[in-house]
């Protein structure tokens, strides 16, 4: 809506003594661009939601027009079908959040474009983090659904890319995507897990709908506590998940603030509750025809902190606008605007949005560096801060100032401390990767940092991985080896008539 007010200025001179000249200008607009228009349709961030609103609006069925293009949605869930129907109608699609790898593949979505940059940057940007400050193996918990899964195996691919034959520093472990009936000892069970996993590094790769119900979670569990460091993909970044997050925290989040974002602000804080949803508004937009009342929005304010997000979707709606004006002034007839012809047209844009230098591939997405974000302050008073920015072109990572970084165990400093690699009891450290293994057989580990494993002495085992101490062999048993795995009973004729004998012995005259 706020990008509809902003191209009205051009032909609106009560808007533009409200608001003043448009933030993007669009060169010579074609008079016909006057009767521009966009009406809106909710998805609730469900998949049949959202494609029953999007089939509405290309169909009609809502009573009007049919649309000849799409914008949005957030989520990846819902994107994939809507995608598909897309593709089917040949209706343009610009998302302006929707990040999944699997959408980069135009064989299956030829019209899917966005103004968000895909995961696989993401994941590159993530795989970084673990290279910088030399994690040996980071325990990624991802949710079963679109999101988390494509940006695990984004992040593998990643991996893959920069480190062949190395041993892999990646341990994915899912959990159930279960927002509506979500099952509290199920996801316990999960977290219970992550702990006997041989590391204290997390990366959550959560889709945004879970993070309310695992986050507590997590903190009851102790793996957001000190002893821990994680970070967190976009979704953790976006506002309404801070309050989730522990001093320390770290996060990467698409930077859509361009030069013109400060423009976007003030024109945002200038704007009233009429001009986005009262009587006038919801007539134009036809907000009162969407399946689900716009009083059931819950971002139906002006109050929400403006994000990158918000940038991204100010520019896919001009992405539309700056495409169609090319086009009808290229003498293309209105009728004819839409499908392939206007595909193509926005596939060559190239303009400075509010989200900076808006330009796609040939697969339709759109590369941008990632903000590393790390929440300072104080626990009572948190404060998100950018601390470096990676470069998805030449993929390196300038720190503004590493020496200030938070770690959520309340080091302040460059690196992390020992104690994030120090093995638990029942790891050794394996002296190539750095890495914390589980106790082989026969072995006990303590623990600790460069933790080593020790055979078990003559006269006891470990029968199994993961041991902290080595049983003693029962009587009429022994284990004359070091490192033995089990105990040998004694043949006939000698006997072990103690705990922890290395050898049997032969049997008195008078045995029986």
């Amino acid at each position: 809506m706020v990008a509809d007010l902003d191209f009205r200025k051009h032909f609106d001179p009560n808007l533009q003594a409200r608001f003043g000249d448009p933030i993007v200008h669009v060169h010579e607009p074609h008079p016909a661009m006057a009767n521009f228009s966009m009406r809106f349709g909710a998805t609730k961030g469900k998949a049949d939601v959202g494609l029953a609103s999007a089939l509405d609006m290309i169909l009609g069925l809502d009573g009007e027009e049919p649309v000849i293009g799409l914008i949005g949605p957030a989520f990846s869930s819902v994107a994939l079908p809507m995608a598909t129907t897309a593709a089917v109608q040949q209706i343009l699609q610009i998302s302006f959040s929707a990040t999944s790898p699997l959408l980069s593949n135009k064989d299956a979505y030829p019209y899917f474009v966005r103004t968000v940059p895909p995961d696989t940057v993401q994941a590159i940007a993530l795989w970084n983090w673990i290279i910088i400050f030399n994690v040996p193996l980071a325990v990624c918990l991802y949710t079963e659904e679109a999101y988390g899964q494509s940006l695990f195996q984004a992040l593998g691919d990643a991996q893959s890319e920069s480190s062949s034959g190395q041993p892999s520093r990646l341990l994915g472990q899912s959990v159930r995507y279960m927002p509506q009936t979500f099952q509290e000892e199920e996801a316990r069970s999960v977290l219970d897990r992550i702990k006997t996993l041989g590391s204290h590094f997390l990366v959550l790769l959560l889709e945004f709908s879970m993070i309310p119900y695992l986050m507590p979670l997590m903190k009851e569990e102790g793996l957001l506590g000190t002893g821990w460091q994680a970070i967190g993909s976009d979704s953790l970044a976006w506002g309404t998940s801070h309050s989730f997050l522990p001093r320390g925290f770290m996060m990467v989040l698409a930077q859509g603030q361009g030069p013109k974002f400060s423009e976007f602000s003030a024109f945002w804080s200038r704007l009233e509750y009429m001009d986005l949803l009262g009587e006038d508004a919801q007539a134009r937009y036809k907000l009162q025809s969407m399946r689900t009342p716009v009083s059931d929005m819950p971002n139906a304010s002006l109050s929400a902190e403006l994000q990158a997000y918000h940038g991204f979707a100010f520019d896919a709606a001009y992405a539309f606008v700056i495409a169609i004006n090319q086009l009808l002034r290229k003498g293309v007839a209105e009728r004819n605007v839409r499908g392939q012809l206007l595909l193509e047209e926005i596939r060559q844009l190239v303009f400075q949005g509010v989200s900076g230098n808006v330009r796609f591939d040939a697969n339709g997405d759109r590369l941008a560096e990632y903000d590393l974000l790390n929440v300072q302050g104080e626990e009572r008073t948190p404060l998100v801060s950018s601390v470096a920015v990676f470069s998805a072109s030449n993929r390196s990572c300038f720190f503004l100032n590493q020496s200030q970084l938070v770690w959520m165990n309340g080091h302040i400093g460059r690196q992390p401390l020992d104690d994030l690699i120090t093995c638990h009891a029942g790891f050794y450290t394996e002296e190539q990767s750095r890495q914390c293994r589980l106790c082989p057989r026969g072995m006990m580990c303590m623990g600790g940092v460069n933790a080593q494993f020790v055979p078990c002495p003559k006269g006891s085992f470990a029968n199994a991985t993961g041991q902290t101490m080595c049983q003693l062999c029962a009587a009429g048993r022994s284990a004359r080896d070091v490192g033995s795995v089990e105990c040998a009973p004694c043949l006939p004729g000698y006997e072990a008539p103690k705990e922890g004998m290395e050898v049997c012995t032969r049997r008195g005259r008078h045995s029986v």
